[in-house]
Formats: C-alpha cells, sequence, structure tokens
C-alpha cells in the first residue's frame, strides 16, 4: 500500500483491507542466537557483535557471520549488566552487586581485556548503558534513566524514564531506544525532553540490552537467548493486526414517565463507516426500520427513528444491531516526517480552526497557555506533544457530568474523556493546528460486556499523514511510555461512530446517538443508551 492511499484512508477513512503488507517499524527482520547463558548487554560491530554474559562473567566477541566466537573477556565486575563502546573503541560495562561495594562502571580495552578507568555507579540497580558520542546513558530496573559523565561518573542529566526497568539502551545519533523486559516494549526516547516519540513491542519476552546499527535495532532477550533485527524504520508508519470479532447491540429507549402522552419521541442513531480499523461482517440491521437518514455538516450520517403519540408510562426503542472486525491499529511517527502548517490544506485549516462553545479561543488564559507551551515550535508533531502535555500536567481524570468549556476544564484541573478533548483541541486551534475529535462505543474488557460510559479522544491533522489519532486523556501518566502508547495504538475494542469539529445540528455536542422529545404538560422523558458486546464464535 503505497503512502498516498494511508493517507487517504486515515483522512477519509475509506474501506480498506487491513495493514499488513509491507515493512514498518517495529518489524523483525531476522534473528540469531548468542553463546551467553545470561545475556545482558550487546555491541554490534561492522564484522562482529559483543555479548556480555552475567552467569559466565565473560564478554564475549563473536563472529557475525559464522556465529564463532573470537574471543571471550572477563567480565571487570561481579553481576555485570550493561554494555556500551565510546568513540576511542572502549568498552564500558555497569556492576549491579552494591553489597559488596562492587557499584561501579569500568571501562577495558577490547583488544586485551585490560581495565584502564573506573567511576563510580551514580545509580543503584543498573541494567543498561548506551554511549552518545560525549557521555554514557545509565538505565536501572527503577525508574531511573541518567546521563552520566564518563571521566568522573557525576550526573550530567536526569530524564524521566519511558517506562518501569530500562533494561535495554542504545543511541541512534539522535533518539535513544529504550527497551523494558517487564513491560515487553521498545520506546524511542528524545533524549533532552525524555519525551517518547513511540513505542512497539518487543520481539522476544524480556529485553536485557540493545545496539544501533546500519539502520536497526538489534535487540539482545535473556530469555530466548537470541539477538533480534528490527526496523527502525519502514515503508509504513502505520499497521494493523487482530482482529476481535464482536456483535454490538446499540439501543437507545426512552422512556415517558411524564403525566401526558408525548407528541413525538426522536432518536437518531449514528451509522459507522467502515475503514481500515473496522469492518462490517454483516449488514446493519435496524430496529424498528428508520423514519430516514440524515447526515450532518460533518459528515456523519444518521439513522432517524420516530415514535408519535408515546402514552404514560410507556417506552419505545431505538435499536442498531450489527456484527463487526475491530482491528488493532500502531503508529510510528518521526517527528521529521511531519511536515509544516503550511503544509495543511485550506479546506481543513477553515473547518478545523473555528471556535466553538466548548473551545473558547477568545478566552486569555487559554492563548497565554497556548502561547508558552508551544513557544517558537513550528513542527505539529512536537506542537501537539507538548499541548498534549500541558493539558496533562492541570488536569486529572474525573467522570462528573456535564462537559465544561476549555478554559474552566484547563484552569479547575479536572474533567471526562471529552472535556480533555475539547481542551486539547482548542490549545491545538489557538496555535494553528488543526483539530477535530472521534466519539466510539467501547468493548469493555472481555467481548460479553457492556457500555455506557464511551470513549471520546482527539485526532491532530499531521501532514502528509492526514488525521492522526491523539488521545490525551493519559498525558497525566507519570510514566512517558504510558502516554506514547495511549498515542500509538488505537486498540481494537473502540468502535468509532462519529467524527466532528463542534457543535452539529443533529448530535449538538453528543457522539454516538441524540434524542429529542416534543411534550405538553409535564415533561419527564427518560432515555437510556448503551452498547451490549457479544462475542462472535
Amino acid at each position: 500500500m503505497s503512502r498516498a492511499i494511508l493517507f487517504l484512508a486515515f483522512f477519509w477513512g475509506l474501506l480498506l483491507p487491513p495493514l499488513s503488507a509491507g515493512t514498518h517499524p517495529g518489524q523483525v527482520a531476522g534473528s540469531f542466537a548468542v553463546p551467553a547463558q545470561g545475556p545482558t548487554g550487546l555491541v554490534m560491530e561492522e564484522h562482529t557483535y559483543w555479548v556480555l554474559d552475567r552467569i559466565q562473567g565473560k564478554i564475549f566477541q563473536v563472529d557475525r557471520k559464522t556465529g564463532k566466537v573470537l574471543a571471550a573477556l572477563e567480565a571487570p565486575c561481579l553481576q555485570p549488566f550493561g554494555l556500551a563502546r565510546d568513540g576511542e573503541g572502549r568498552l564500558w560495562v555497569g556492576s549491579d552487586f552494591p553489597e559488596s561495594s562492587d557499584d561501579h562502571l569500568y571501562r577495558l580495552d577490547p583488544s586485551t581485556g585490560l581495565v584502564d578507568r573506573v567511576i563510580p555507579s551514580p545509580v543503584d540497580d543498573l541494567r543498561s548503558l548506551a554511549w552518545d558520542g560525549k557521555a554514557l546513558w545509565v538505565g536501572t530496573r527503577r525508574r531511573t534513566l541518567v546521563r552520566v559523565d564518563p571521566v568522573d561518573g557525576s550526573v550530567l542529566r536526569k530524564s524521566p524514564p519511558p517506562s518501569k526497568s530500562v533494561s535495554g539502551l542504545a543511541f541512534d545519533g539522535t533518539y535513544l531506544w529504550s527497551g523494558d523486559r517487564g513491560a515487553d516494549k521498545i520506546y524511542l526516547v528524545e533524549p533532552r525532553s525524555g519525551e517518547v516519540i513511540f513505542a512497539f513491542p518487543a520481539p522476544g519476552p524480556r529485553v536485557s540490552g540493545l545496539s544501533f546499527r546500519e539502520g536497526f535495532l538489534y535487540v539482545l532477550d535473556y530469555q530466548d537467548r537470541k539477538v533480534y533485527q528490527v526496523r527502525t524504520r519502514g515503508e509504513h508508519p502505520a499497521w494493523t493486526w487482530g482482529p476481535r470479532k464482536v456483535h454490538l447491540c446499540y439501543r437507545v429507549i426512552q422512556h415517558n414517565r411524564g403525566d401526558r402522552a408525548a407528541e413525538r419521541l426522536t432518536a437518531w442513531i449514528a451509522v459507522p463507516r467502515e475503514d481500515v480499523r473496522q469492518r462490517f461482517l454483516s449488514s446493519i440491521r435496524w430496529t424498528p426500520a428508520p423514519a430516514g437518514f440524515e447526515t450532518d455538516e460533518w459528515g456523519n450520517k444518521f439513522a432517524r427513528f420516530d415514535f408519535a403519540k408515546v402514552a404514560p408510562g410507556k417506552s419505545v426503542e431505538a435499536r442498531m444491531e450489527v456484527d463487526l472486525e475491530l482491528w488493532n491499529l500502531r503508529r510510528c511517527i518521526y517527528p521529521d516526517q511531519v511536515r509544516g502548517l503550511e503544509a495543511v490544506p485550506k479546506a481543513v485549516r477553515e473547518k478545523y480552526l473555528a471556535d466553538g462553545n466548548k473551545f473558547q479561543l477568545s478566552d486569555p488564559f487559554l492563548k497565554k497557555l497556548a502561547r508558552d507551551t508551544v513557544g517558537s515550535e513550528k513542527n505539529p508533531w512536537w506542537i501537539a506533544r507538548k499541548l498534549a502535555r500541558a493539558v496533562g500536567e492541570r488536569t486529572s481524570y474525573e467522570l462528573s457530568g456535564g462537559w465544561e468549556p476549555a478554559p474552566v476544564v484547563l484552569k479547575r484541573g479536572s474533567g471526562s474523556c471529552s472535556e480533555y478533548t475539547f481542551a486539547f483541541i482548542a490549545l491545538c486551534r489557538e496555535a494553528g493546528l488543526p483539530a477535530r475529535f472521534a466519539g466510539s462505543v467501547v468493548v469493555r474488557g472481555e467481548d460479553g460486556s457492556f457500555d455506557d460510559v464511551f470513549h471520546r479522544w482527539a485526532q491532530v491533522y499531521l501532514p502528509p499523514f492526514g488525521w492522526v489519532d491523539w488521545d490525551v486523556q493519559a498525558a497525566d501518566s507519570p510514566l512517558r511510555g504510558v502516554f506514547a502508547e495511549r498515542l500509538c495504538v488505537r486498540a481494537d475494542r473502540y468502535l468509532v461512530t462519529t467524527l466532528g469539529g463542534g457543535l452539529s445540528r443533529i448530535l449538538k455536542w453528543e457522539y454516538n446517538s441524540q434524542t429529542a422529545a416534543r411534550t405538553k404538560g409535564r415533561s419527564d422523558i427518560l432515555v437510556e443508551r448503551y452498547g451490549e458486546w457479544s462475542p462472535l464464535k
């Protein structure tokens, strides 16, 4: 699939097959076994590689082509973890054995095995090392990532760790790659800010070392005793896997609890559209037959149901049923792949930079927050990430009912998924970045589940990729990798029903469905709406 087709899929939601062909980041290109019983560090070279063995206390040099062990150096310490090679060609090894005072970083000459420098380790529980051209990066199994002076071991910088454990580190000239053997994830980290660019699953069950060479990430796995060659870029920035096959019954029930007959009760149910992440296995079945179909100004299609003369104490129901395939989608977009705001189509800017009651772009607090957060940043990817972080730093999740405007939410410091979304969209639009929202019905855990809460999140327009999910609800997580994972993945438990940029003549500010009532006298219409999920066999 070409990038142009992928772009159209994101922008228009075209019916396309799952993104299975072609290369992408995180894809395994090959693997080979290592001669180590407890591999805990890796350095790849042009014709050979070095692997650290914690159990045997050795550092093996191995021929990449034949697998023959060319040298076996004695590890300079007990409990050796982490392996890196500096600009002078020296190997660095760390120790995690503070009980014996053997808690240091060691530099040795690989041609002789002689140690020529020892510096104190600035951290406990050391697990990984990487050389960035001037200094060492040290990761631990307890939420620590630091940059270390190779001369005396002093800490040059403390960076927010991407995850609970940093069991592998590598530097590619721009970014740090970090592996977590507990989460089984690989994270791409911008070293100055500590921001996680994206994440993808580790190829093996227990990452214990990373090395970058020739455009590939080499992942050492402790359990498999293998090195996996993993692509860091590819033909596509997105791919799907799965699917989950489920049946959805979406119901809107209106109960007349007033003292007179309701003249008319109306329900609108959004008609979901197929795309690369959601496909129909059956036609949509409506009960009763809709009175008609309508489309709002955002392109959402609705089935309309009209019920006349609904007596007191009576209820009416509109129902949508459909069999579905829901696919996981992962995106790994580098900031340097994103073009500037000037590349956003004029029609998109005009429609998705507009103000609305939930945004209040003229609010001085919101304008200042957007300006101070974005600063001189011009890259749309970084604008979106910085603004998402601003929302996360000021807001915690609270489902309290009602959707307040963006300035109110940001000043109050709490909000629902919709309020997170409105706040983020408002900041993006104030910064000149088009943004909109997606509404969905959610599989809650198991395939046989019930959803009456639903979920809404933001999308931003990143040229040339088009609309990209940017769910900021996880921006308040203390671990950057958790937030990046939420941004990267649209899980197979979301059925998108609507896409919007503001007030809808049908939905108003709702999503999934809407109702209206024409009544006389004491009006008391109670509305239930929910999705019932069941597995398809």
